[in-house]
């Protein structure tokens, strides 16, 4: 890991049920979710 990654405030299991049942999960940033959101699929 680069040491610009900062955990410290993470929460240790917080996605580990979801993922076990197959969800997949990202969060985007705003500004990238408004990117993907104009595009027209």
């Amino acid at each position: 890991m680069l040491s610009e990654y900062d955990f410290s405030k993470g929460t240790r299991g917080k996605y580990a049920k979801r993922y076990a049942t197959g969800t997949n999960l990202v969060l985007l940033d705003a500004d990238v979710a408004n990117f993907f959101s104009i595009l027209h699929w």
